[in-house]
Order: C-alpha cells, then structure tokens, then sequence
C-alpha cells in the first residue's frame, strides 16, 4: 500500500530498524552548507546504523542541485525532500521526524544545524554510546544553555553555558544545534511546538517539558564547530529581513511565549494527554496519525 504527504512516497510496510534518525533542515548559505555537506562525507558513524534526512526549504537552485548530488552519492543512507516555501525549524524537524518514522524504526533523533562541521569522524556513535549508557538521559548534546530570571526586563534572555558551567551541571536547555533524543520521550511528550514557529525558542521548550515530565538531560563532549563564516554569510543574516516581514519580531514574540509558560510560576508535569490538550501546536507522534 502506497500513499503520499508531499513529494515523498511512504510506504506503509514492515519497518527498517536503525539506531540514529538525523534530521538537517537547509534553506539556501550554499558556503555553509557545503561544508557540512563535506564533514559528513567524509563519514558519519562506523558502527550506529543510520539515516539522514535533509528538508530543502526552497534553496535557489545552486544549494538545491549541490544537495541533489548529495543525496545520489549517498542514496542508502540520505533522502532528501522538499517544500515550497520556508516552513521553520519546528515544523521542519517535525516534518521530518514523521517521515523518517513511517519507514524507519529508530531508537533516536538526531537534530543538527546546517552550520555545523564535525571533527570526530564517529561523532554519531559517540552520541548513541552515550545515550546507551544512560538510560535516564532523554535529551543530550555538546552545548547547554542559561536562561536568565533577572532582572525583571532581561527575563527569558538567554547565552550559551561556559564549559565550567556545563561541567557542573549548571545549565537549563540543551542547544537543538546538534542534540540526540530518545525516541520513547518523543512518543511520550512529543517533539516541537509549532507556535514557535519559524523558530527561536522551540528547542528550550523541549527541553524544559522533558525535563517536567522526569527526563534528565545531559551534555555530551563532542568535537565540532559552528563555521566561523562571519554573520553576513549565516543563513539567519541573509534571511532575516524575510522572516521578519512574513511574520514580525518572532524572536520576542516565542520570548515572551516561553517566559509565560515556563518561568512566570510553577512548572507543571505534563502527560502526552495533558500536552495534546494544553499545547495543540506540539508534534506528538503517537497520538496523531500520518496523513495520507
């Protein structure tokens, strides 16, 4: 049986079973993305069985054709797929999470940013290593964040953590720049909430609802690097001016949603019921079916 969401046939059989499904959105910075696009080249894992999903958000045709040839290089392992129209980090992570799941049966999600390089060829097993190794670890990655609670103006505003801080546990999200989820929190309290869309904030509210729901998170040493492009050559410079006139200060505005639902008071535990009925926008993989 064979139906279709999007360009993507999806069939509806018995399930591949992998260890990492990797998720990459790309909406054009055809500099940074060829470099990605060379770090993982030269190798992902030598050992986790994997997937990587590649979004293109509408890229002009020179990171279009550059990520078309990838995908050909590398067809058992990369499938890439395609949207009209810059959709956001949520619903795009979201997206291809609920591909991935109709043909793979994963242990993990594998998040990572289009402006990342890796320098440990066996990064993806380092990753699932150690999530094997602690099972009580929902969420992990390399770079943690601080939110602050004060003062009053300055509330929700974030930075990165310092490596004291992380090794000290003194951190309260982890970075979606690259994360490893386990796949049973994802079936338990969902991935993304769209109404951060088309970004900021999506990754800290999936960390703070693990966190309220039990999960541990964790940092994770890795060797990789955010590409030191320069800020006129990141794919939020050059796209800023569109985002901001499709959809106003979004950054303020997904602030602002996070303050009210996680610092203005006390957190709550929430169940896949709870979340379904207070948070609509949240992706919940197995309270809603894949369309077809």
């Amino acid at each position: 049986m064979k139906c279709r969401l999007g360009d993507w046939p999806i069939l509806m059989a018995e399930q591949t079973k992998i260890d990492a499904l990797i998720t990459l959105l790309v909406w054009d910075a055809y500099e940074a993305i060829s470099h990605l696009i060379d770090s993982l080249s030269r190798g992902v894992s030598g050992k986790a069985r994997w997937k990587l999903l590649i979004l293109d958000q509408a890229s002009k045709s020179e990171t279009a054709d550059m990520l078309m040839r990838f995908a050909d290089r590398q067809k058992n392992n990369v499938i890439l797929d395609r949207v009209p129209e810059n959709i956001g980090y949520p619903s795009g992570h979201n997206r291809l999470h609920r591909l991935g799941r109709s043909r793979f049966d994963s242990r993990y999600l594998v998040t990572i940013n289009s402006d990342i390089v890796f320098h440990d060829v066996d990064w993806l097993d380092i990753l699932v290593d150690f999530m094997d190794a602690n099972t009580k670890v929902g969420l992990a990655g390399p770079a943690g964040i601080i939110y602050q609670r004060e003062p009053e103006d300055r509330l929700g505003w974030c930075r990165m953590a310092t490596p004291g801080e992380l090794f000290a546990g003194h951190f309260d999200a982890v970075s979606g720049s690259v994360c490893i989820v386990r796949q049973s929190m994802i079936e338990s309290i969902g991935l993304f909430d769209e109404i951060f869309t088309p970004g900021y904030y999506e990754d800290t509210d999936f960390s703070f609802r693990a966190r309220s729901a039990g999960w541990e998170l964790a940092i994770c040493s890795l060797r990789y690097d955010h590409q030191g492009l320069g800020e006129k050559k990141s794919t939020s410079y050059i796209k800023r001016a569109e985002l901001s006139a499709k959809y106003g200060n979004f950054q303020k505005r997904n602030r602002n949603i996070f303050v009210e639902r996680w610092l203005s008071g006390a957190v709550d535990v929430f169940d896949a019921a709870e979340i379904a009925e207070r948070f609509p926008l949240v992706y919940l993989p197995s309270a809603r079916a894949v369309p077809c």
